[in-house]
């Protein structure tokens, strides 16, 4: 490895670099491609990690070169084309744990968590949704399926309360990732799976409310 001789990119750079991965490949994520473009820096200059940008500061760099390059409205649909992906997940996972859950009538609703339950929602986002259920991940796997998602993948992920069934759900516009909460345990909807700290969230019927145009 070379040794680091202090230059190293600023958050521009690395966001054009990074801009560079995504037109290459449409199905990278944003912040997988930063994270590609970090490592990248790290192997080539020795530099340590914490005297790189922030990936918080490249994504922004990033999404306003994104915004500048394509055509007028296209990241707006972008972001309209995921929030209805994440509804439609939403009522497909709500509709077979009242069908096929023993207990389903008495589950909380699926939720959505982060920002877009405040509707601000950007392209190659990754938006985090909850189903409380006894049923298995490949049940929930296959009502996606029937509701028209088609890249799936059934995995698990770790969080303060333990390891977690999660579906990863690949869409053009972003990523769903659904976590399956096991009904006997007790997780507070507005806290985050990773640390515990405040998170945002909404049911189906309150996205709907939001995005709803308002009368009159």
């Amino acid at each position: 490895m070379a040794a680091f001789d202090g230059t190293i990119p600023d958050a521009a750079d690395l966001a054009a670099r990074a801009f560079a991965r995504l037109s290459s490949d449409p199905r990278l994520r944003p912040d997988d491609a930063i994270e590609s473009v970090l490592r990248s820096v790290l192997a080539a200059t020795g530099a340590p990690r914490a005297g790189l940008p922030r990936a918080s500061a490249v994504r922004r760099h990033l999404d306003a070169l994104r915004d500048e390059r394509r055509p007028a409205g296209e990241a707006e649909a972008a972001a309209n084309a995921l929030l209805d992906a994440t509804l439609d997940a939403l009522a497909a996972l709500e509709a077979v744990v009242i069908a096929r859950d023993p207990n389903g009538a008495d589950r909380p609703p699926p939720t959505a968590h982060g920002r877009v339950a405040a509707l601000e929602l950007r392209e190659g986002d990754a938006v985090a949704i909850r189903v409380t259920t006894a049923l298995a991940p490949h049940e929930l796997a296959d009502a996606l399926a029937a509701a028209g998602f088609a890249d799936l993948r059934c995995t698990t992920r770790d969080s303060i309360h333990g390891r977690l069934d999660l579906i990863e759900v690949a869409l053009a516009v972003g990523t769903l990732r659904i976590t399956r909460i096991p009904p006997r345990m007790k997780v507070r909807a507005d806290r985050d799976l990773a640390r515990g700290r405040p998170l945002a969230h909404a049911t189906y019927e309150a996205l709907l409310r939001r995005a709803a145009p308002p009368a009159g």
